[in-house]
């Protein structure tokens, strides 16, 4: 049953997908607890030394978020897979501009078994993770929300309307996809 936070939520939505530009001003306090947990998970997985804060990556998420002239959101779920969307670029917009030459290891942590020891570039990652969604999108779509944005299962199987069973083996394709991809 739908709360009535829920339905406050959902016409808020229904308002931003109508191009009411007030609506991203009131839709964002009531997420931003959540996505900034999110950012907080999301920059865990960098450099101890990197720059940008969680706060900051939120921001640049949200305004990413409302440069849209029209962002078509279907619910809570798919918010949070469209702010880890923008999350993910930010981050790799960071790496790529700060570092030019060199690059920048990250811990891939639970994502990848093997590699928890072991770092990994961000981009690489990328590159890894646009080359899935050509050929496996619902696994990319997986990871992303799972590793950008922190989103648990139950998130992820409602976002993208499978069950939470449906996701864990999802996410298990996708650790060895990654697996074999980036010891390539």
């Amino acid at each position: 049953m739908e709360s009535e936070a829920d339905r406050h939520l959902n016409r808020l939505i229904q308002r931003l997908n109508d191009g009411d530009p007030e609506a991203a001003n009131e839709l964002f306090p009531l997420v931003l607890d959540d996505l900034r947990q999110r950012a907080r998970r999301a920059l865990r997985r960098h450099p101890r030394n990197h720059t940008l804060q969680p706060t900051a990556l939120l921001n640049e998420a949200y305004l990413k978020l409302v440069e849209r002239s029209k962002l078509s959101v279907r619910d809570r779920g798919h918010f949070i897979e469209i702010a880890s969307k923008a999350m993910e670029w930010i981050l790799i917009d960071h790496a790529r501009s700060k570092n030019r030459k060199k690059r920048t290891p990250i811990e891939l942590d639970s994502l990848v078994d093997y590699y928890e020891t072991h770092s990994i570039d961000i981009l690489d990652l990328h590159q890894a993770l646009e080359e899935m969604a050509g050929t496996l999108p619902v696994l990319a779509r997986v990871v992303r929300m799972r590793y950008f944005g922190g989103a648990d299962e139950r998130t992820i199987a409602e976002t993208l309307g499978i069950s939470t069973r449906t996701v864990q083996r999802h996410w298990h394709a996708a650790r060895e996809w990654l697996q074999v991809k980036m010891s390539q």
